[in-house]
């Protein structure tokens, strides 16, 4: 059977519960919250285990590549999906050993940086080298990817900014 493409596939509508605890226990065996993960899968496959890109070797949930999915001991991405087929699976098995090790992540920006490009994810706002915009059309850093695709996936993902800040501590202070 051939795997789905993310042109193909529907994002599902909501999670089982044994999923919704899976999550949970991988973000926080990560560190991170729930949300955020949430929303880098939501970003990366829909949700669908064994979505591929029709560009590449990425699948997955987070859209292992082969290079990433030998480094963590598998043959390659198909290898990596084939050994972990649900949601549970991956999420408690490779997204976890994955996101781990890049710990502690700060922020859903950094989440993202370390998902889409690592070298970068302390540096938010560097340009990506030219190969790396060249297969992202319109994304020149970390920060443009994860405000086209990532942020709209966060449920109640507000970016925080100077203004923001200053709004909610003024308001915060009539209460």
């Amino acid at each position: 059977q051939k795997a789905p493409t993310m042109a193909t596939i529907k994002t599902p509508a909501n999670l089982t519960a044994s999923e919704r605890a899976a999550l949970a226990n991988a973000a926080a065996q990560i560190g991170i919250p729930s949300d955020w993960l949430f929303g880098l899968i939501k970003t990366e496959s829909g949700w669908v285990p064994n979505v591929k890109n029709p560009n590449g070797s990425a699948r997955g949930l987070i859209q292992w590549v082969d290079k990433t999915a030998k480094a963590l001991g598998y043959a390659s991405s198909l290898d990596l999906v084939t050994k972990h087929p649900t949601r549970e699976s991956q999420l408690l098995g490779p997204v976890v050993a994955y996101l781990k090790k890049w710990g502690p992540i700060g922020s859903p920006e950094e989440l993202a940086a370390v998902n889409f490009y690592p070298a970068n994810r302390r540096k938010l706002d560097a340009p990506l080298p030219a190969e790396a915009q060249r297969v992202n059309p319109g994304i020149v850093t970390v920060r443009d990817y994860f405000k086209k695709y990532m942020a709209k996936n966060i449920p109640g993902y507000v970016a925080a900014s100077p203004a923001v800040a200053l709004a909610v501590v003024g308001v915060a202070g009539f209460f």
